[in-house]
This record gives C-alpha cells, structure tokens and sequence, in this order.
C-alpha cells in the first residue's frame, strides 16, 4: 500500500530573519501549494522526482548515498531524510526495498521553504513505512533542520519547518531565555495561532528569479557573529516587530500587523543589499494601499491587504499592480 504524506508552503508575515539570530518571527503555512511524498513497496531501492528516478542497488548502497549527500537538489534533501530516518531506527535490520517518489507546487528558491516541506514531508512517510510513532512537532522541526543544515550543508533559519511541523500559524521566539532542547536538537519557544481567514493575504514571486536563502543567511551569519552593530541592532527590531504582529494577528487588526511587515521589510532593507526587482514588488504593492514582508529570503513577498470590509475591490489593486511587473500570486 502507498504512503502519501504532504507539507505545506511556509510564509513569513513579520520578523524574519531574525529566527536565527535571538529574534522571533511570526509565520504561517501556505496550504495552496505543496510537496508531496509517495513511499511504494519496490523491488529495488530508488528515489524519483521530475528530474527522473535513480535506482540503488541494495539497502546499502542507498544508505552510503544518503549519508554522502551534499547539495540542496530534490533528490539530495530526500537522501538526506533517509540518512537520519535509517538513525532513527536502529536495529530494525535492512528495510524492505522502496521507492520514494517526490513532487511539489512550492516555487523552489524564491524563499517560501520548499526544501523544508520535502524533508519534513519525506520523514513523515519513512517514520510510517517504518511502523514508527509519529514525531511531534516540535520534536519535528529541529531534526528536519538538521537534515538541511548540518547533513546536507544548507543555511538555513529556525522558523520555515516549525510552521510547516505544525501546520498551522505560528509565533516563535527565539531569544536566550527561549531555547530549549527536543530529542537533542535545539529549538525555541512556539505558540500556536488561529488561522485568520477574515485576512485577506496572498504571496506574490517573479517566476524567473530564484534566490537561494541561505545565500541571505550565510552574509548575515557573517556579519553577526563579527558584531556589526546594524545588523545586531536589526535582528532585536525585527524581533519587536513579531511581537507586534503577534497582538495584531490575535485580534485581527489589520493596520497593525500591516504595520509590523512593513517595518519588518525596512530593517531587512537597512542591513541588505536587495535585489532591486524584489523591492519593486514591495513598492508596487505599497503605492496600491497594501502592506508587503519578504516571505523568506528568496523574494518571494508576503502580501497584506486592506480590511476586506471596505469592499470587494480593497485587494484587487495590490493583486493588479504586482501581475502588472510579471509576478505570479499565490492565495
């Protein structure tokens, strides 16, 4: 029988990215867009995506290549799923052979975490192909953070995968009195949200330039950790301004947490050098009466538009105005 298990898109409403730097971020899952993982009983190992299937020979052989991964590709973020699953597992004796098979409607690239859901959606169907109980959440979220960053070597921050372990809106801090530690990973300090489905929200991306995130993440890791005084001074207002976003988003107050993302977006834009296509998106969006945060850190923007009580047409300019310079929406 078929194992079929799937992860949603992640989006960032205010904070990021401070995740990674004692700050907190508040974001929520994107559940129009998706990565999806079958596990079907084979007579050979092998992993198959879009980019077409690669087959190992033996139990062995998959485990060598799962442990050797080294890049952010589909089939890597799959293998190393399976490296840390097969950990998770001792002394169950070599499984029967499978195939894993992977596709996703996430944009790759453009900062919306679609290598997170693959690896978190990946270990849910091996923990099940297994019999293993399922993982928590929060237990979840950091041991897929370890597959990214510390198997495969992918810069990473801390929130993508907590938002998409659980599904649903999430507000999470990070600061030094918020760490701790699950299943011997370290995580933060999470509090679940009610959807707001009064919001009227939708994310917007040009199709045709990807940013990885970790180029983003691994500039501000360097900076940080060598003191600059911008960038520390940026990761604790950012972090403010999840706990603004974090009222607002309780009571549904629009203009305060369009407030926060547009704050959120002006101190990412006082310590990086964005792309100029990026910040064209966010202006346009700005001059047709809506608020706009980065999504993640690839370009993709988050998009917050007017209290939809002040009429039907209060999104339609922010939606007209971004599908005017070429980007695609995602509601």
């Amino acid at each position: 029988m078929a194992i079929v298990e799937r992860c949603p898109a992640r989006a960032a409403i205010a904070g990021n990215p401070s995740d990674g730097f004692g700050g907190a971020v508040l974001a929520i899952p994107v559940r129009t867009r998706h990565a999806e993982v079958t596990i079907r009983p084979s007579t050979r190992f092998a992993v198959a995506d879009a980019d077409g299937t690669t087959e190992y020979a033996d139990a062995d052989e998959l485990i060598v290549a799962a442990r050797t991964a080294r890049a952010g590709d589909i089939h890597s973020l799959v293998l190393g799923a399976i490296a840390v699953s097969e950990r998770a597992a001792p002394g169950r004796g070599d499984p029967e052979p499978f195939t894993v098979a992977v596709s996703t409607t996430i944009p790759r690239s453009v900062g919306l975490a679609g290598s997170s859901a693959i690896v978190l959606a990946t270990l849910r169907a091996l923990a099940r192909h297994s019999d293993r109980p399922a993982t928590p959440p929060d237990a979840l979220a950091p041991l897929a953070l370890h597959v990214e960053r510390d198997l495969l070597g992918i810069a990473a921050g801390l929130q993508d995968r907590v938002v998409q372990a659980y599904d649903r809106p999430m507000m999470m801090r990070f600061g030094a009195d918020d760490v701790r530690f699950v299943g011997g990973f370290e995580g933060g300090r999470y509090e679940p949200l009610p959807d707001q489905s009064g919001l009227d929200l939708f994310v917007a991306f040009q199709p045709h330039d990807p940013t990885p995130s970790q180029v983003v993440h691994a500039d501000l890791r360097t900076r940080f950790d060598r003191g600059d005084p911008a960038v520390r001074a940026a990761m604790s207002a950012l972090g403010d301004e999840a706990e603004r976003a974090n009222t607002a988003w309780v009571d549904g107050d629009v203009d305060a947490l369009g407030s926060a993302m547009d704050r959120s977006f002006d101190l990412r834009r006082s310590v990086l050098d964005l792309d100029p296509r990026h910040v064209e998106m966010v202006d346009v969006v700005r001059r047709a009466g809506a608020h706009a945060n980065y999504s993640g850190s690839g370009g993709a923007i988050t998009v917050l538009c007017a209290d939809p009580a002040a009429g039907p047409d209060a999104g339609r300019a922010a939606r007209t105005a971004v599908a005017a310079i070429g980007c695609e929406l995602i509601e």
